[in-house]
């Protein structure tokens, strides 16, 4: 029909031609409603009869009662005949009781989606746009929300799933939707989403859309229109709902809608290529398109359609047709007739004569227009067996789909958007999902089987490793070939044989019934290896599952869901001594630190694991510290700061040597890094000692996550222990190191803010650890006359300093200066050590002593610029240079009675840039014992 522009009036018009309209808008609404009752059995049209009533009231007695007080009552509906029947089989003492209603929470509701098209399946959901008055209260809302879930709980229990969504028209004029969700396409892509609305929504109750009554090609005068149509009396406002006009999509949401439909292909495919491709033939004919759903209304404006004609695929999929042979892309026309064969889910090579189900006698019309013949037909049903090369094949057809749109759609908005429609929230979410699921990295386990067949289970695989210049590598095969045939292209290559055993497993290549056999060229591996392994994968990661699609989890950095580690695949760690007769035999059992020699028999480590990002990632390390690497690798995934320990770590070892013991040693490590670091008596700040080898590590918090470092031997290991530290850090040592007993006493009785001197007496002497009130760790060996006086020259000491750093801190106005705490270790008689605690000695009990005082400046972290005060005596390094140490030894020689030598004592340090420099009480017990060991050296030498 005609249109005047620019005045608001359809040329023709009248109450007469309104009224048709409405007629053919309502009667094909109610055969769209018919088909869907068709294609529901019995007990699933009750829920569809009853979906109106439910919601005009809210009986006890009915589904969906949400309390005295939820909103109720749609516009414009009185239930029929057979819905109060429906309503009764239910509950036979219902009874309906008509009341008038001042205002109705409910304006509409609509099936919107694939319910009565070709499309529909049994499988099949049915979304519902529940429309409320815009008025209701956030209370009123939520009860209608609880109402919802109600009914479709219910629904569920009669086998059909239900999606309500709860729209307020006026907010979606206005293009504000809902966060995206997996079953919302939230701010991604509002024009769109309301465009797939008009051409497929169906009216089950209450008003219907006033965009039904405004012509096509004179939508941009909407609201001029339908203001018309109200003055002139042939329509009324309670009678319609408005979702507002349509007459383009802006050039900046096909970006958004893009990733929308990119994120539903990567689980269902064949759903997706279809509605890329029509919004790529949107944007190749923006601005001046014709939206579908205008396409639709102009067809029933002019009565000329069927309802075969007028299904919302079948437009789609004819939409679809013309732009690809217009593009002469032949194989994305083919790829897009497949997409649309399989969303229909009819088969039509097992189709017999007489069948009247609309969907299959549109489907067979269409594959004989495309030429399509029987054996095609039974290739596609036959798609749920398809093996791994057909499958590879349709993938890369679809990839090369989607990429190619993806690309036209990218560059589209780019040259044509000012703004993505697409809010930040929602398109970091998406690009994380993409990612994770195209980003192609090493040890990556690509998942090639997205919905397209149910069974790529093989009767044969063959693993087959090579030795290559630079290192090695391992292929597949379906078949088992002979080494002089290895020339035939392999199923897949890998780096190592987890790789390829765990992309078998996650892509269901394997089962029960495979024959796996093994070719390990100069490989120690053996085929039970491999077996062992493919049964943990199925045991770890039952029917071959990732966790399912959450995109709420992509609002957080990725973490790991569940892991293996398998260590020494194919290695024995003992080997060279097997080979020669040669058993290692000693109490020292430790599988890092084994036997006298402390051998480290973890020499490579295989990790498999799924993160919450629905990544399969592999990961293969060795060498001596490939242990460390790999359990620091894996916590990582879990920052100390984040949400809390990642998930317990499942360890294998099928080596011939001691596997079951080395497995157990690994997975010890693991819970006790996670119980120190992660755990409620944890700290994040903890320092874990262990042995590999010959050599200790230090395992640390490092910018919230935790890494390793060689400390090497005895000789360095104290200096490492001592470092300054910027808060509390507690050492805790690995059970196995049994030659540290005594100091592991010690450390559990270690707290912060507390000074902690722990001695243990081996003879005449004593062994001394210093824990400083921020954990860092001091010890030396002391010999000693009298253990008393040794121990009170050590308190006074400490009690000092302590001061010092009480005055210094209270100055800098930081936190309270530490307390000084003695402790005595001692074994007892079954080998363990006890710790006593040593209460301070009254004032005047502890021994006074010949006060030697050293008073200086810290920089770069020693002593420097210092003054040695002693028998009232001062000695300058400014003055004495070098011969600073020998002067004061002599001067303290010459102080004691008949020449004694016995060791010479610091009682004092005070330094005057403290608080500065962040000093805390470790660095006094190290400048200490430097001036201390130079003195006595200097008297030594008198």
């Amino acid at each position: 029909m005609n249109s005047v522009p620019g005045r608001g009036r359809v040329r023709g018009a009248s109450g007469e031609w309104l009224k048709q309209v409405k007629r053919r808008f309502a009667a094909l609404n109610s055969d769209r409603l018919g088909r869907v009752r068709s294609y529901l059995d019995d007990r699933q049209r009750v829920v569809l009869d009853l979906l109106p009533l439910l919601f005009h009231g809210n009986h006890p007695s009915l589904p969906g009662h949400a309390g005295r007080r939820a909103p109720v009552g749609i516009a414009n509906y009185t239930p029929s005949r057979p819905t109060l029947q429906a309503a009764a089989s239910l509950d036979r003492d219902f009874r309906y009781r008509k009341r008038a209603l001042r205002a109705y929470a409910v304006h509409a509701i609509f099936l919107m989606g694939s319910g009565g098209s070709v499309a529909y399946s049994d499988k099949s959901d049915l979304d519902i746009w529940l429309c409320h008055d815009p008025r209701l209260p956030p209370a009123s809302i939520r009860q209608l929300r609880a109402k919802c879930d109600a009914i479709t709980e219910w629904a569920e229990g009669l086998g059909l799933e239900l999606n309500f969504f709860l729209v307020d028209a006026q907010r979606l004029r206005r293009g504000e939707l809902d966060q995206l969700s997996n079953d919302s396409s939230g701010s991604a892509q509002y024009h769109l989403l309301l465009e797939e609305f008009y051409r497929t929504g169906i009216l089950v109750a209450g008003r219907y859309p006033a965009w039904w009554l405004v012509p096509a090609d004179q939508e941009h005068e909407y609201d001029l229109v339908l203001r018309h149509f109200l003055r002139a009396g042939w329509i009324h406002e309670h009678e319609f709902i408005d979702l507002g006009p349509l007459t383009t999509v802006p050039a900046e949401e096909f970006f958004g809608a893009t990733l929308w439909q990119l994120h539903k292909a990567i689980d269902s495919p064949y759903k997706s290529v279809l509605k890329i491709i029509l919004m790529e033939s949107y944007a190749h004919a923006w601005p001046h398109m014709e939206l579908l759903c205008s396409r639709f209304k102009r067809m029933v404006h002019a009565g000329r359609a069927s309802l075969d004609a007028l299904d919302p695929y079948v437009l789609m999929m004819e939409r679809v047709e013309e732009y690809l042979r217009e593009a002469g892309d032949a194989e994305r026309l083919e790829l897009a007739r497949r997409c649309f064969y399989f969303k229909v889910k009819r088969p039509l090579s097992l189709r017999r004569e007489g069948d009247d189900d609309p969907r299959l006698r549109v489907m067979a019309s269409m594959a004989r227009h495309w030429g399509w013949q029987q054996d095609h037909l039974l290739l596609l049903d036959a798609r749920s067996t398809w093996k791994i090369h057909r499958v590879l094949e349709e993938v890369r057809v679809i990839s090369a789909a989607l990429q190619k749109s993806y690309r036209f759609l990218s560059d589209f908005a780019r040259r044509h958007g000012r703004d993505f429609r697409i809010n930040a929230t929602d398109l970091n979410m998406l690009g994380r999902r993409l990612y994770s699921a195209f980003e192609r990295k090493p040890g990556k386990v690509e998942i090639i089987n997205p919905g397209i067949s149910t069974d790529l289970t093989e009767r044969q695989l063959h693993f087959i490793h090579e030795e290559v210049e630079g290192g090695d590598r391992w292929l597949l095969y379906r078949e088992d070939l002979r080494p002089d045939s290895l020339d035939t292209p392999p199923l897949r290559r890998g780096r190592n044989l987890l790789e390829l055993a765990a992309w078998c497993h996650f892509n269901r290549l394997v089962g029960p019934m495979t024959l796996v056999t093994l070719r390990s060229g100069g490989e120690q591996l053996q085929p039970r290896e491999l077996f062992a392994m493919l049964d943990s994968l199925a045991a770890h990661f039952p029917h071959h599952a990732v966790p399912s699609s959450d995109l709420q989890k992509l609002q957080r950095p990725a973490r790991v869901h569940s892991a293996v580690l398998y260590v020494n695949l194919g290695v024995d760690p003992l080997a060279s001594h097997t080979r020669r007769g040669l058993y290692l035999t000693s109490d020292r059992a430790d599988a890092l630190c084994y036997g006298g020699v402390w051998k480290n028999l973890v020499l490579s480590c295989d990790l498999v694991m799924v993160t919450t990002w629905r990544e399969v990632l592999t990961f293969h390390y060795e060498g001596e510290e490939a242990v460390l690497e790999c359990l620091c690798d894996y916590l990582a995934w879990a920052p100390l700061e984040g949400e809390g320990a990642p998930p317990e770590l499942a360890v294998y070892s099928y080596s011939t040597t001691r596997g079951a013991t080395i497995a157990r040693r690994v997975w010890e490590l693991c819970r006790d890094l996670v119980r120190v670091f992660y755990g409620r008596s944890g700290n994040g700040a903890s320092r874990y000692l262990l042995r590999l080898g010959h050599a200790y590590y230090l395992l640390e918090n490092e910018n919230g996550t935790i890494r390793h470092r060689r400390v090497g031997g005895d000789a360095v290991l104290g200096r490492v222990l001592g470092e300054a530290r910027p808060r509390f850090s507690p050492l805790v040592l690995d059970p196995w190191l049994t030659e540290f007993r005594p100091l592991a006493v010690a450390t559990a009785r270690n707290r912060p803010g507390v000074v902690q001197l722990f001695f243990l007496e081996k003879g005449r002497e004593a062994q001394i650890w210093v824990f400083d009130e921020r954990g860092s760790l001091f010890a030396e060996r002391r010999p000693f006359q009298r253990l008393e006086r040794l121990l009170s020259q050590y308190r006074l000491f400490l009690e000092r300093v302590v001061e010092r750093l009480r005055l210094a801190r209270m100055t800098a106005g930081e936190g309270p200066a530490p307390d000084v705490e003695v402790y005595r270790l001692h074994r007892a008689r079954n080998g363990n050590y006890l710790c006593e605690h040593l209460e301070r000695p009254a004032g005047a009990a502890l021994e006074r002593h010949l006060p030697v005082e050293v008073i200086g400046e810290w920089q770069g972290g020693d002593l420097a610029d210092f003054t040695i005060y002693c028998g009232g005596r001062e000695f300058s390094s400014l003055e004495f240079g070098s011969r600073l140490y020998a002067r004061v030894a002599a001067h303290l020689l010459a102080l004691r009675s008949a020449g004694e030598r016995y060791p010479i004592h610091i009682t004092d340090i005070e330094v005057s840039n403290a608080a500065d420099d962040g000093v805390q009480t470790v660095h006094y017990l190290q400048a200490r014992q430097v001036v201390e060991q130079a003195l006595n050296e200097a008297l030594e030498n008198l």
